[in-house]
């Protein structure tokens, strides 16, 4: 199973690059609560990113 995750996991950022609704929520889950920020199952690291850029400190981990 995991060829077939790391196969879309290539493609997955370009095919869902205007998908951004959900990182407003994940940004004020991190205001709110503050940090360190330990994001499991970070996939491609789009919302970890995302989460780095507005100042958070994030760690991130999948297989």
């Amino acid at each position: 199973m995991s060829g077939f995750y790391n196969t879309v996991a290539r493609f997955y950022d370009a095919e869902n690059q205007d998908k951004t609704e959900d990182l407003l929520f994940y940004s004020e889950l991190a205001d709110e609560y503050g940090g360190p920020i330990l994001d499991v199952g970070c996939g491609t690291g789009r919302v970890m990113l995302h989460l780095a850029q507005e100042g958070h400190t994030i760690h991130g981990i999948d297989n």
